[in-house]
């Protein structure tokens, strides 16, 4: 492949052993860049890779000024399925439902950008899906300019939300600015759970309590109602790997803080939380269903949410979606985008072609159907579940 000058040398890293080897001067990397977030670090994306990359082939684009690593792309590529028509897909490493995604880049975004832009359309692929780059990625300007200079099929279309929290007060008071019901909804909790038995709420942060209490949240996973949809943090044998290997790095980096409640001595809810910067991650949570009347998990949030206020947390980042439980704490959220483009063959325009023009047709097909075949005023109701 061509390269734009002689300081500037791009990789491509297929190799395991080889991405292994870039850890420091990968974090490093992104120390300098404007797009710093867990999410991103080499100890995540590692972690991801071992738990779910069986399926994938890792095409991790790295561009070096001298020796000194100056912008990196961590993309794969696998066999999937897009509209039913079996597609390969280029993508960042993990899981784009919950996960942050983007280019790592320290300066130059531009260049790195169009260098990287080059190398993938020279690949063996068919559809590209980067998916929730941060709205405000200083990456996203350039890449457009690419796709719109050389004529290409592409669509930009609305990512996850991620709900945050600025602390900048006191708790008491960003307490008091919760709305009434709110606060008498968490009363009425406090008072009735108390009044059933003790409560007591613990911190587990370092490596040792980390190993300790591993099993104990894995336990709690298969209690929840998040396992009857295998989506709990042990419900699978790649959950578990995940969260293991995850747990190992961040609580040996001081990083990792893992809640729980216990209820009459039982371990009943956790909450699992890691810190990059001045940002705290709400990466998962779940309790004992049989405790449900008892709405632990929002007892534990509560306590948690004080002690958010008094770590020297600047924000605390309550995951991608919008549950309604998060209306409670926070208006604000974090918007992302997603990126998709095709190579330039026929299948590839082809799957664009109904991504972007067939897709939008049937959907609004099926909403006016849906709103013909919508009841009367009066004639029912929709029950959703209440957050414990």
């Amino acid at each position: 492949m061509r390269q734009p000058g002689p300081d500037l040398r791009l990789s491509c890293i297929r190799d395991f052993e080889a991405f292994a080897a870039l850890k420091d001067d990968w974090n490093r990397l992104l120390s300098e860049s404007a797009n710093n977030t867990v999410f991103l670090r080499h100890e995540w994306l590692s972690s991801w890779w071992m738990s779910y990359g069986a399926r994938s082939e890792l095409n991790v684009l790295a561009i070096r000024k001298g020796e000194r690593l100056a912008a990196v792309a961590p993309l794969m590529t696998r066999m999937d399925r897009m509209r039913g028509l079996p597609t390969r897909k280029v993508s960042f490493i993990g899981d784009p439902e919950w996960m942050v995604g983007d280019f790592i880049v320290s300066t130059d975004a531009k260049k790195a950008v169009g260098m990287f832009m080059e190398c993938i359309l020279g690949m063996n692929w068919d559809v590209a899906e980067l998916r929730n780059v941060p709205e405000d990625s200083a990456n996203i300007g350039p890449f457009t300019e690419i796709m719109e200079s050389r004529l290409l099929n592409y669509q930009r279309i609305e990512g996850a939300n991620s709900p945050y929290v600025k602390v900048t007060m006191p708790w008491k008071d960003f307490y008091a600015s919760r709305s009434t019901r709110f606060k008498k909804s968490i009363r009425n909790k406090l008072n009735k759970i108390n009044k059933a038995g003790s409560v007591s709420v613990r911190r587990y942060t370092t490596p040792e309590e980390v190993a300790r209490i591993l099993p104990t949240i894995f336990d709690i996973g298969l209690k929840g109602w998040k396992h009857t949809i295998k989506n709990a943090i042990s419900s699978t044998p790649e959950n578990r790997s995940f969260y293991t290997h995850l747990s190992s790095e961040m609580s040996a980096l001081g990083l990792l803080d893992i809640w729980v409640l216990e209820f009459n001595g039982a371990p009943t809810a956790f909450e699992y939380h890691v810190r990059h910067g001045k940002r705290t991650h709400a990466l998962v949570a779940d309790f004992d269903e049989s405790y449900r009347n008892l709405s632990p998990g929002s007892i534990l949030d509560f306590n948690v949410m004080q002690h958010v206020f008094g770590n020297g947390t600047s924000e605390y980042d309550m995951g991608c979606g919008d549950s309604f439980y998060k209306a409670h704490w926070t208006e604000t959220s974090r918007k992302h985008l997603g990126l998709n483009f095709s190579r330039n063959t026929l299948y590839g325009r082809t799957l664009m072609f109904v991504e972007k023009r067939i897709v939008p047709i049937l959907r609004s097909c099926k909403e006016a159907l849906k709103k013909k075949r919508l009841p009367e005023p009066g004639g029912g109701r929709s029950e959703g579940r209440e957050e414990a």
